[in-house]
């Protein structure tokens, strides 16, 4: 890769999530990347040689940008339900306003996977850990009632992306009510 300017290499990242969101994984492609980056195509291979290695360089990119987005706040002034209950929203809004964390992550390889998703649910986790010291949530490891939290997300988002007309925000009620009965004692 070349690394003589810096300000070029954010913009191929952002092109690059930029196809991602509005193409999928099917529409990546170098020369659509390098478009709209604003450079020739030969340029983007002079910096990257492939899709891959273009991928595995965006990696501290894009989980900059997701640590830099992703700023839970959690109200500890309410009852432990709804403190989990806002910071499940804040997961959800996240997830509304990049949809494109889903095509990163499975993009990824599994250990850098494992890294961004370990940084982006550490705030579940932590409010989850509090809630089983205070006996209010059933005895399974915090990581299986993370994965019950989030993996309700994750799989509705999954299925939104493929079927259009269900939108995830207009279950959101019903979404949460099955979360939550699944974690609580």
């Amino acid at each position: 890769m070349r690394r003589k300017d810096s300000p070029k290499t954010a913009a191929i990242f952002k092109a690059l999530l930029q196809v991602l969101q509005e193409d999928g994984v099917a529409g990546l492609q170098m020369a659509k990347i390098a478009r709209n980056a604003g450079i020739a195509t030969g340029t983007l291979y002079l910096y990257f040689q492939n899709k891959e290695q273009l991928l595995h360089a965006a990696f501290p990119y894009f989980g900059s940008l997701i640590y830099e987005n992703w700023q839970p706040k959690i109200n500890e002034k309410a009852a432990f339900e709804g403190q989990i209950r806002g910071l499940w929203l804040s997961y959800l809004q996240f997830l509304e306003q990049n949809p494109s964390f889903f095509i990163l992550s499975e993009l990824l390889s599994h250990s850098q996977r494992t890294e961004l998703e370990t940084a982006f649910l550490q705030p579940l986790k932590s409010l989850l850990e509090i809630g089983q010291a205070a006996h209010q949530l059933k005895k399974a490891p915090v990581h299986t009632l993370t994965l019950t939290l989030y993996g309700i997300l994750h799989a509705s988002f999954r299925h939104q992306d493929s079927d259009h007309s269900n939108r995830l925000t207009f279950q959101v009620h019903l979404l949460w009510d099955i979360s939550w009965d699944a974690i609580r004692k």
